[in-house]
């Protein structure tokens, strides 16, 4: 899974983004697209998990000229036919979102923030630990796009703050989804 990951991206890199670097310049009022990518948790017991995989989704209305708002979520999932542990994370934030750089050409540069809720649920049948709570989380990063007037790619940096208190009979404790990841997407504009 991993080496065909690295393929598709040097694909992209060298294929498909020099191809649409020399469309037409963009015009975005509306953005869609997803990411995939590498996501590095602060917490380390988190880091142990195996077989992780993270990705991104995101729209964005630009409703006035440079400034837009919209909605990203960050997801987290176990992979894999262990039955032993299960895992997933997802948050879902409302964006503020300001392109700073290059908002009528075919190479933009931009930032947001976001704030909405994120739940997580954990199960490992070794420790005996069940846990499936919600909390607000938050997010910000800065991204790059180069493409046409329709199509392009989106390369993005994001820090996720997320933080889950949980009980679990005698357990107690916090699930720190806290982290950054680094991601390489597609997207479409209109």
């Amino acid at each position: 899974m991993h080496k065909q990951l690295v393929v598709i991206f040097f694909s992209i890199i060298f294929i498909v983004l020099p191809l649409t670097t020399l469309m037409a310049a963009n015009s975005q009022t509306l953005v869609i697209g997803f990411g995939l990518g590498n996501y590095n948790f602060e917490d380390e017991n988190l880091k142990e998990i195996e077989n992780l995989l993270y990705g991104s989704e995101f729209i964005e209305w630009y409703l006035f000229d440079n400034v837009g708002f919209g909605l990203r979520t960050h997801k987290f999932y176990k992979t894999g036919s262990s039955d032993d542990e299960e895992f997933m994370m997802v948050n879902a934030n409302f964006t503020v979102n300001w392109v700073f750089m290059g908002s009528d050409s075919d190479f933009r540069a931009g930032l947001y923030v976001g704030y909405g809720p994120g739940s997580v649920t954990y199960k490992n049948t070794d420790t005996g630990i069940d846990i499936a709570e919600a909390a607000d989380t938050n997010s910000h990063g800065v991204f790059c796009d180069w493409g046409g007037e329709t199509f392009g790619l989106r390369l993005g940096y994001h820090q996720v703050i997320s933080s889950f208190e949980y009980e679990d009979g005698d357990v107690s404790g916090t699930v720190n989804g806290t982290g950054n990841s680094l991601d390489l997407g597609a997207r479409l504009s209109f």
